[in-house]
């Protein structure tokens, strides 16, 4: 969603943009949601990949965009999105992946947890670290094309190696089972 910052709740760009390659490649191959609808469709389980509940979801988006800052709003969807291996939320998928907390994550790991939003377990390090380092650059380099970060910036973040020393197992109370019976 490169143009979260700008839009308001719903990317019209960014549905042009999809609605063209998907019919093009005769198949849905690319999104137009924004980060507000992916949060929408999160938090009250949109499920059904119908028409109503795209229309719904939008309905939804603008009102949240309504009522929030975007800072809040990109909180609260790194707060509830799934990253795998049980990790709800960046807190608990640093703490899986890197054994530490988010505020501490460098941007290479950090792009490591961005690239596993699209595919958790395609992408995730402990199973396929090939394809997580794959979406890290893919991350990285969307980074440094948006102006976002320095190529050399990007240069000594793909330079960084992937290393899982994080929590694999987290104590009781700490899962995503717990973290379904709190909410």
């Amino acid at each position: 969603d490169a143009r979260f910052w700008q839009h308001d709740g719903i990317d019209l760009i960014g549905i042009v943009r999809a609605a063209t390659a998907n019919f093009q490649k005769g198949a849905v191959r690319q999104g137009g949601g924004t980060i507000t609808q992916q949060l929408a469709r999160n938090t009250f389980a949109l499920k059904a990949r119908t028409l109503d509940r795209k229309l719904l979801e939008a309905f939804l988006a603008r009102r949240i965009e309504q009522r929030y800052t975007k800072r809040e709003i990109m909180e609260c969807y790194l707060n509830r999105v799934y990253f795998g291996a049980g990790a709800y939320g960046i807190q608990r998928a640093a703490q899986i992946y890197f054994g530490k907390s988010a505020e501490a994550l460098t941007l290479s790991e950090s792009a490591v947890l961005v690239g596993l939003i699209r595919s958790p377990n395609r992408y995730s390090p402990i199973h396929n670290p090939k394809g997580a380092r794959e979406q890290r650059d893919s991350v990285l380099e969307r980074m440094e094309f948006l102006g976002m970060i320095s190529p050399e910036t990007t240069a000594a973040a793909k330079s960084e190696l992937v290393k899982i020393t994080g929590q694999r197992f987290l104590p009781f109370g700490q899962g995503y089972v717990m973290d379904a019976i709190r909410r």
